[in-house]
């Protein structure tokens, strides 16, 4: 005979445990023409998704602005920002690992390229050290306080996963059903699907690509 009590006992042990681990950050795809990011960045990497060269992501530990210059959460946060635009402006600024920086979006290109979304447009400043203590001061953190934050997130981060039984197959069928689709539609269809994975690992594991417009597809053979 099952006993309740020992039963709930064991399953809220077990419930406890079986949290969402994953610090793996959003990718920022804003939609919004005047959204913006600020921060710093602690990463840029190469792009996973592509073998053939695709942009870098930068990873930007800082906050998001809406067009209204307000600040969707007080607490700062990791996002990775990737795209060919975004990379060109980057570069041409100079930036790199250790810099801060105010990314805008200016939507969206006039023109698509092959019949795809068009690409988006962004500009980029790289911000003075004082104006980055100004910022701070107003948000009320230190930047001692806020780099202790960033180690710490670093420190905690994940190793990459092993591809889980059956997700390959699933991603793959999902995609060709749709012929492309967004990288948060992806992953809503993971999650529905049971699945505690990095999006970056799930390009890389089932052979797909995503263009300059966002768009994830199947890499043509």
């Amino acid at each position: 005979m099952v006993m309740q009590g020992d039963l709930k006992e064991l399953l809220k042990s077990w419930r406890q445990e079986a949290k969402r681990t994953g610090t793996f950050p959003p990718l920022w795809q804003p939609e919004q023409e005047g959204e913006a990011l600020f921060g710093l960045v602690v990463e840029i990497r190469k792009n996973p998704w592509q073998e053939t060269g695709g942009p870098p992501i930068f990873r930007i530990k800082g906050w998001k602005i809406t067009p209204d210059d307000g600040l969707e959460d007080r607490e700062p946060k990791c996002y990775d920002a990737v795209g060919e635009v975004l990379k060109n402006e980057m570069y041409s600024k100079g930036v790199g690992v250790g810099d801060w920086v105010f990314v805008q979006y200016l939507g969206r290109a006039r023109r698509a390229k092959g019949g795809r979304q068009r690409a988006r447009l962004y500009g980029v400043t790289k911000v003075s050290e004082e104006e980055v203590s100004r910022f701070l001061s107003i948000v009320g953190i230190t930047k001692e306080e806020f780099e202790a934050a960033t180690q710490a997130e670093v420190a905690k981060a994940p190793a990459q996963a092993e591809i889980p039984p059956g997700l390959r197959e699933q991603v793959i069928e999902y995609v060709k059903l749709w012929g492309e689709v967004t990288p948060s539609d992806l992953m809503k269809f993971l999650e529905n699907k049971g699945f505690n994975v990095a999006l970056e690992d799930v390009v890389k594991w089932c052979g797909l690509v995503v263009g300059e417009d966002g768009m994830i597809r199947i890499r043509e053979a």
